[in-house]
């Protein structure tokens, strides 16, 4: 390639901008309220298409004769100045205030940490994070996921592109690039659409998974550099701008955020769609800057909004994760939140980001890196600071809000015996329990407690994370010396596992070695007790928040409608307890309890200004959910498993439960708090009463 090609492509591309202003509104009205615009969220995917180009462009203009240090250490200076300086300055402001008015902001916290070092989006991905889950979005630093994936696609890119010659001004450098980055983009694609089927977090927050998307900006370079450099007897810009059929551009720049319309269950189809119309407007636009699309992305403000795009990216998280723990969302807060994002914007680009970017840090660009480093690593040790010694110390609120979740998780450990939360609802063990039969059993043993006299009855609590939250109800009944007890949860995995299995490898062996045990170990009388967060495992993702989609079906693709995952998973329960049934095991289905999607700012703080009357609309359309399930589950039950609807006991028949009774009963969002269980003693105490066997059937280990 031509070096005079090269330096064509790192000019100023005002039309840019004004593609970036569409991206950063769409996310920021996604963020404000998802009704406003429900695909909005895809303006991420719209500026990694942009990064694409824009880097590529930037190393396809760097001067010839250096080497490849040289080379990557003059981008990832450049790197370093153009996006650590805003970042740090919103990490270490946002960091503190929230700690002022998040009980619990330690997830925050470590979020924040990865960010300024590129790696929160891998952060996210360890915890679990569901992007669209309520709860998530009292993650300060969540937004922040994407700067992780665009930096691991720095220390990758460069290396093709110095590699394949493009950046070297090699005449076959263009060609060769295609030749690699088509197919790196075509795995990249392929990778994507597997995990969006089968985990959907690595689809969303995985470099790999998204490298297609970069890459797609990436490909666009050596079509506009021909599309711009005239040719003899008529330049490839003449041969195709003949083809294009007039107003082109303007279909496609009107299609782009009608995408954003698209309900967020279309996600893959939706974003598959909003990344190809990007790099179409991109190649459309950027080589005809006489195109009325092209000048109205260059007028003044779009290219004004799309300059302080960055600085409103980090910024509007930080003022609405503020506000849902002070003032809240709403109509009548927007104008002053709106007004704050500008201002906090504006002084973040003049006097952080535009200062820091193209100012001299030093003498060389290897010192700059070092400069970047520590000041990553002093952010990230105030942060560290704020997580650790100084836990919780800068917390305005009441005491019972700052301690009642750690409380509550510890009052679940049953005195005098071996269980406790750490030991018997965790997956951390995984590779000792699930390595064979003999070691789970050795799991079953520190689960498991006896009253004095060895009773002959025993009750097995299994489930997920809410089995743990059922503690309080099978230590009521050992003390009364009628159970032993046993208790089997793992966090987000239901029981009994599905004909075709869990897309989590190991929640299925962790159920089905369950299982096993339980008909191993069952005999007359004993009684199973299945607990779940039945709301999100088996709930209609399109009317409810923070759903799995978990199951397996025929073709090893996760089922997706709420039919299809209640049928899967009340057949393997009608299966499991007909098994049960033959040996005298009577199974107890515990249905879905009420949750409080936002608990977290729902309970009464002096600094929380918010009325409480946002938080009975969420609860009540909650209670209606759960009582709308538990319905569908009993009708679809074998007349073997009996079913205890907790709705009745924890809210009466009426409306019941209100805002402040459910926070009572609920330890956080969705788990029973001790008090909230204590419910249930009475209601299962009258179902167990069923006739008994007759004599002690002795029996066991």
């Amino acid at each position: 390639m031509p070096r005079s090609l090269g330096l064509a492509t790192a000019r100023y591309r005002p039309q840019i901008d004004g593609l970036r202003a569409l991206a950063v509104l769409a996310v920021i009205l996604n963020h404000l309220r998802s009704s406003l615009l429900p695909g909005g969220y895809l303006g991420v995917d719209v500026f990694f298409v942009i990064s694409g180009f824009v880097i590529t462009s930037s190393l396809a203009s760097q001067p010839p004769g250096r080497g490849l240090g040289g080379f990557l250490v003059d981008f990832y200076a450049r790197r370093i100045r153009r996006l650590l300086p805003a970042l740090l300055a919103c990490v270490l402001i946002t960091a503190p205030l929230l700690c002022l008015v998040d009980p619990h902001p330690r997830a925050t916290l470590e979020t924040g940490m990865a960010a300024l070092f590129g790696a929160s989006n891998l952060v996210l991905l360890h915890q679990a994070t569901d992007y669209f889950a309520r709860a998530s979005q009292y993650n300060g630093f969540l937004h922040t996921w994407s700067l992780g994936v665009e930096e691991q696609f720095y220390f990758l890119y460069p290396l093709l592109l110095w590699f394949s010659g493009f950046t070297r001004g090699s005449g076959s450098g263009s060609r060769r690039l295609l030749l690699w980055l088509v197919p790196a983009c075509a795995a990249s694609l392929v990778l994507f659409v597997v995990l969006a089927s089968h985990h959907d977090p690595g689809a969303y927050f995985l470099m790999p998974s998204r490298f297609w998307e970069l890459g797609a900006g990436g490909l666009l370079v050596p079509l506009v550099q021909a599309l711009e450099q005239p040719a003899a007897g008529g330049g490839a810009r003449d041969w195709l701008g003949a083809r294009w059929p007039a107003g082109l551009s303007a279909v496609v720049a009107l299609a782009l955020p009608a995408c954003f319309l698209i309900p967020q269950q279309r996600e893959l189809e939706a974003t598959l769609l909003v990344v190809g119309l990007s790099a179409a407007l991109l190649a459309l636009v950027l080589p005809r800057g006489h195109d009325p699309v092209a000048r109205l992305l260059a007028s003044r403000w779009p290219v004004r909004i799309g300059l302080l795009s960055y600085s409103l990216y980090l910024w509007h998280w930080s003022v609405l994760s503020l506000s849902r723990w002070t003032i809240g969302v709403s109509r009548w807060t927007l104008p002053l939140q709106a007004l704050l994002l500008v201002l906090l914007a504006t002084a973040s680009y003049r006097w952080v980001e535009q200062p820091l970017r193209g100012g001299r840090w030093s003498e060389g660009s290897g010192r700059t890196i070092a400069y970047g480093l520590l000041a990553s690593l002093g952010g990230a040790s105030l942060l560290w600071a704020l997580k650790g010694p100084l836990h919780q110390r800068f917390y305005l609120g009441s005491e019972r809000s700052r301690n009642q979740r750690d409380r509550e998780w510890r009052a679940l450990a049953i005195a005098g015996t071996t269980i406790t939360p750490g030991a018997c609802s965790t997956d951390d063990l995984d590779d000792e329990t699930l390595s064979s039969p003999e070691r789970f059993r050795r799991h079953v043993l520190t689960c498991s407690a006896e009253p004095p006299g060895r009773p002959a009855l025993h009750l097995f609590v299994v489930g997920d994370s809410h089995a743990m939250a059922f503690a309080p109800v099978a230590e009521h009944l050992l003390r009364t010396g009628r159970y032993g007890i046993g208790l089997l949860g793992r966090p987000s995995c239901p029981f009994p596992d599905t004909r075709y299995g869990h897309l989590a490898r190991h929640c299925s062996r962790f159920q089905q070695l369950t299982e096993q045990e339980l008909l191993r170990q069952g005999r007359l009388g004993d009684v199973v007790v299945v607990v779940g967060y039945h709301l999100s495992h088996l709930g209609d993702s399109q009317r409810l928040t923070d759903t799995r989609n978990n199951f397996r079906g025929a073709k090893g693709l996760p089922l997706l409608g709420a039919e299809a995952k209640q049928a899967a998973y009340t057949e393997a329960l009608n299966r499991f307890a007909r098994q049960a049934a033959r040996q005298g095991m009577t199974t107890v289905l515990i249905g879905a309890t009420p949750r409080h999607p936002d608990a977290l700012i729902c309970r009464p703080e002096w600094f929380n200004l918010q009325n409480e009357g946002h938080c009975e609309k969420p609860v009540q359309q909650e209670l209606a959910h759960a009582r709308e399930l538990n319905t569908a589950l009993r009708a679809r039950l074998d007349p073997v498993v009996r079913f205890l609807d907790p709705v009745p006991a924890l809210c009466g028949t009426g409306m019941g439960c209100d805002n402040r009774r459910l926070l009572d009963l609920l330890r956080d969002i969705d788990h029973l708090s001790v008090h909230g269980a204590r419910q249930l003693i009475a209601p299962l105490e009258a179902l167990l009463q069923w006739p008994q066997p007759q004599g002690n059937e002795s029996r066991r280990r």
